[in-house]
């Protein structure tokens, strides 16, 4: 009882300190684009344009970082681009400098790997061979580019990744367009039904209900209790 009760303490002062928002960013990132990933009974097309199932994999793992930080859905559009224009969608170890040579303008050797190809400056090997975390990488400084969400796609991605030409990402955005629309989905709203990404009990002004983790690529809507009926769509909600 005294270890709950610190704990309520806690969560008490953390509120009153970051706002309800802060608390809740668990249970509402996955909607915060409008986008939630597409319920596809537990497992990930077996292909798309081409691309196959552990390339999906990789894609899904992108994109659900990116709903995670808020990203928009041109944003997740621009980041699984980028993964197939460097990597095709494939998790290698290797880069320019072990396949064809390619240094960097100073002489130095390129120190590319993952699926973004990401260089020693981005980060530590462990999270540029990491799905999510390299597409954070990707995330945060594709936004910090001065109007990136209204250039054209290739040119945005080319101030993000610095490579030598700007239009190398432009062939890819179809493949691109046609991966992330079939992992993704709008968002349930106005129809009783709530998205949360979140495991455990879920509490409202209604009551509690309990939800299950999602698996990568599918969200689901958490079942309520036959009294929970009326419980409406965005409701606030927090998670212990």
């Amino acid at each position: 009882m005294k270890t709950k009760l610190i704990a309520a303490v806690v969560a008490v002062a953390v509120a009153l300190m970051f706002g309800a928002t802060f608390i809740l960013s668990t249970v509402q990132r996955a909607d915060a684009a409008g986008m939630c990933m597409a319920d596809t009974g537990g497992s990930l097309p077996a292909e798309v344009n081409g691309y196959k199932r552990d390339q999906l994999t990789n894609a899904a793992a992108i994109v659900r970082a990116g709903m995670d930080l808020g990203i928009n859905q041109h944003g997740l559009l621009l980041a699984v681009m980028t993964a197939i224009g460097e990597s095709s969608l494939r998790n290698i170890t290797y880069g320019d400098w072990e396949t064809s040579g390619v240094t960097n303008p100073n002489g130095t050797r390129t120190t590319s790997i993952g699926l973004f190809q990401q260089q020693d400056s981005w980060g530590s090997v462990e999270d540029r061979l990491n799905p999510a975390r390299s597409a954070a990488l990707f995330y945060d400084r594709l936004t910090q580019v001065d109007g990136w969400e209204d250039m054209p796609a290739t040119l945005a991605i080319h101030k993000t990744q610095v490579n030598d030409n700007p239009e190398h990402y432009a062939r890819f955005e179809t493949d691109a367009k046609a991966i992330v629309t079939a992992l993704t989905t709008a968002c349930s709203a106005g129809t009783g039904e709530w998205v949360v990404p979140a495991r455990g009990k879920v509490t409202d002004t209604f009551g509690t209900c309990t939800t299950t983790a999602p698996a990568m690529n599918a969200i689901r809507a958490p079942t309520w209790p036959p009294d929970h009926a009326g419980a409406p769509s965005g409701q606030q909600v927090a998670a212990p």
